[in-house]
């Protein structure tokens, strides 16, 4: 998905649709943006889009760069007279990249249309001044929700130097999500496809000793093409067989521990426990570029991350089978937004903090 090349539109569109467009763009980056937030861009010349673009990666061209730089020549005299749509306020600030401000200035574009307001206070607001202060007339908060829930990550990363922390686990349908010392598979073929594309898309994923000794995970993304993120295990004793799959050489992993362990195989780095779940996940943010994290349990881990709260979306697969007994489910609190939908034999229920 994430390398399809973005079709020109040709309509009548409001400035809602244009934005939308943008944020579709925005999207097919997947998670290849890592620290930085998704961002689609159109250029518009009398409702009809000259130049599209989104940012594809850490460290590559901004949106904004990649909708100019996707104008045909012979529309080059055209850019002095369009509106630039953009899902997030244009950078000001020189960081991987040059500012967008300054190409947006020099490209004397005289109209500017944004989603939302980029949540870096280095940013927030400045860009949009900057721009005005130019002369260019600016427009914001277009489908602000929506543009919103697009950096939603970026926006956790921002303001409390941690990675996005999804939390996903299937259950029976009488609540259980198996039982001990056996390997119970609750989830159907396409929606473990879905879930491994999920990983794909995260940086890390992390599970609990206990899982990795009993479901035997590789945490890989082997049931769908995509990057395997840094699997992290949690041992407080760093008594862990490390011929499990979870330590083989498919992806690096991360041992936390609150004791010294040495002599490990490679790929695999141990590091101690800062002293708590939401000082561990800072730690790996600010040090492994980790913007996002999937906690695929079991049941003792993905309790502690509720119980602080330290969560941004759960994911819950429920499957029609009844254990009839086993390890209880995690408590899901109540009165977050909730999305759902069937698959096949499985329902995926989403609930998410509000962006």
């Amino acid at each position: 998905m994430n390398d399809q090349q973005p079709k020109k539109v040709n309509a009548l569109y409001s400035n809602e649709s244009f934005i939308k467009r943008c944020c579709t763009l925005a999207y097919l980056a997947g998670g290849h943006t890592l620290t930085n937030p998704r961002v689609g861009a159109v250029l518009v010349y009398k409702n009809t889009i000259i130049g599209e673009g989104y940012h594809r990666g850490y460290g590559q061209p901004h949106a904004e760069v990649m909708a100019l730089r996707s104008v045909a020549h012979q529309d080059q005299w055209k850019i002095e007279k369009s509106t630039l749509f953009v899902s997030l306020e244009p950078c000001c600030i020189h960081g991987k990249t040059p500012p967008c401000t300054d190409l947006i200035i020099r490209s004397k574009i005289p109209e500017l249309v944004i989603g939302s307001l980029d949540p870096n206070p280095a940013v927030s607001g400045k860009g949009v001044a900057k721009l005005q202060k130019a002369g260019i007339k600016v427009t914001t908060g277009i489908l602000k929700e929506a543009c919103d829930q697009l950096i939603h990550p970026f926006y956790i990363n921002q303001s409390f130097n941690r990675p996005y922390i999804i939390l996903k686990f299937a259950r029976s349908l009488d609540g259980f999500i198996g039982k001990k010392g056996e390997r119970i598979l609750l989830s159907n073929d396409l929606v473990n496809k879905l879930t491994h594309k999920l990983r794909g898309m995260c940086q890390g994923i992390a599970i609990g000793k206990n899982t990795a000794t009993n479901d035997v995970a590789e945490l890989t993304t082997r049931n769908y093409p995509g990057p395997n993120p840094i699997r992290v295990v949690f041992s407080k004793s760093g008594k862990i067989p490390t011929h499990l799959p979870v330590f083989n050489r498919a992806a690096s992993t991360i041992l936390i521990t609150d004791h010294p362990v040495r002599d490990l195989p490679y790929g695999i780095t141990a590091i101690k426990s800062r002293g708590s779940l939401k000082s561990d996940m800072e730690f790996l943010y600010r040090h492994f570029r980790m913007s996002s994290i999937i906690i695929e349990g079991g049941a003792e881990l993905l309790n502690q991350f509720i119980k602080k709260k330290l969560w941004d979306e759960i994911i819950e697969i429920v499957s029609p089978v009844n254990l009839m007994s086993g390890v209880a489910a995690p408590n899901i609190p109540p009165l977050y937004p909730t999305t759902q939908l069937d698959i096949l034999d499985n329902i995926l229920v989403t609930h998410r903090k509000k962006a």
